[in-house]
This record gives C-alpha cells, sequence and structure tokens, in this order.
C-alpha cells in the first residue's frame, strides 16, 4: 500500500525497533481520534492474548525505591534521576523470558540494579574509570569497557543509550539474567566486578 492509500485509509502505521523491548507497532489515525481518546484505549483493559499497556511513568517521576542521586553537577543530577526512572520503566515493562528467566518483582529488581550501579558510578553518566583491566577504561552508569565496546567513547553523558546497553548486557547474560542475580555476583568478587 503506498502511503497515498495508507493516509485514504485513514492512518499509517510505523514500526519501531526498540533495544530490549523488541518490535512495537504504532497505529496513528488521522482524522476522528484526539490525544485523549488515544490514552483512554492505551489505558483501557486488554482482552486475553493482548498485550497489557505499558507502564507510564514520566521521567523525573522518581522511583520510591530508588535510593537518592548524590552528585555535584546539576546536569549530573537530573541524569541519575532520568537514568534511574527510565531503568525502572524498563523492569516494569519487561515480560521477556531471556536465558530461562524472568523479571517476577521488578521493585526488588530496581533495588539490585540501582545498588549495583551506585556501586560501580554512583548512575553517573559521565564517569570514566581508566585502566580498569586489560581490557582498557570503563565508561558511563554500568562501567563499559571502552576497549570492547568502542562505541561507548561517544556516549559520555548520553545515559539512555548507557542504560539500555547496561540492561541488555544483564539480561542477555547467561550467568546473570537479572540486576540481582548481576549485583550477587557482584558482591562475590573483590574487586568488584560484573
Amino acid at each position: 500500500m503506498s502511503s497515498a492509500d495508507s493516509r485514504s485509509a485513514g492512518g499509517f502505521i510505523a514500526l519501531l525497533a526498540l533495544p530490549g523491548i523488541g518490535l512495537l507497532v504504532l497505529i496513528v489515525w488521522i482524522a476522528g481520534i484526539d490525544a485523549s481518546t488515544i490514552g483512554d484505549m492505551l489505558s483501557s483493559d486488554t482482552s486475553e492474548g493482548q498485550t497489557p499497556p505499558q507502564a507510564d511513568i514520566e521521567l523525573g517521576d522518581f522511583p520510591d525505591i530508588a535510593q537518592p542521586c548524590q552528585l555535584e553537577k546539576e546536569e549530573q543530577q537530573e541524569a541519575c534521576i532520568d537514568a534511574k526512572t527510565y531503568a525502572y520503566q524498563l523492569l516494569l515493562n519487561d515480560d521477556e523470558v531471556i536465558n530461562d528467566t524472568t523479571i517476577k518483582n521488578p521493585d526488588e529488581e530496581f533495588k539490585c540494579l540501582d545498588q549495583l550501579w551506585i556501586g560501580e558510578s554512583n548512575w553517573n553518566a559521565w564517569a570514566y574509570n581508566p585502566n580498569t583491566t586489560p581490557s582498557g577504561n570503563a565508561r558511563g552508569i554500568p562501567q563499559i569497557m571502552d576497549e570492547l565496546y568502542p562505541e561507548v567513547k561517544e556516549w559520555d553523558g548520553d545515559w539512555k543509550k548507557q542504560v539500555d546497553w547496561g540492561y541488555n548486557y544483564i539480561r542477555n547474560r547467561d550467568d546473570y539474567g537479572t540486576p540481582c542475580r548481576a549485583l550477587e555476583k557482584w558482591n562475590s568478587r573483590d574487586p568488584h566486578w560484573y
């Protein structure tokens, strides 16, 4: 169907690939549906077999279970709050089975992730630890090794890319799968690493 055909049918379909979330199909109708109607549709109950609507948390709506951000610069503090809020959203919305694990208790898993990344970087999106290992320098909130993942050198301050990368790293590792299992491994090592 051409874009003209799509418009004459009353709408269009957009496909979005989101890391860790999969493929999201967004249908936007051009005529006859306002923003409040779309909101009502998204918040309504779903019938059996349909995906429930995702948790609705605005950035800056700091999770009550999070430790307070304690960074010196205002920009770092704001990024920390947004990063924690976003990470909590990921946990609330994660219903995938990866390596035989699921997120059964998002609040507990967030507490583990919070503790893990406080220990790694204090949730500082500009954190940099030179010569951490033979694999190079560690950067960002999840302390990504820049020799193994050179793209991270461009991510200073980009808390969203760092959280996405770190969350997917934890979820896709056979020996972790969840933030609590990653924290357990981190705590068992001296010096700490995951």
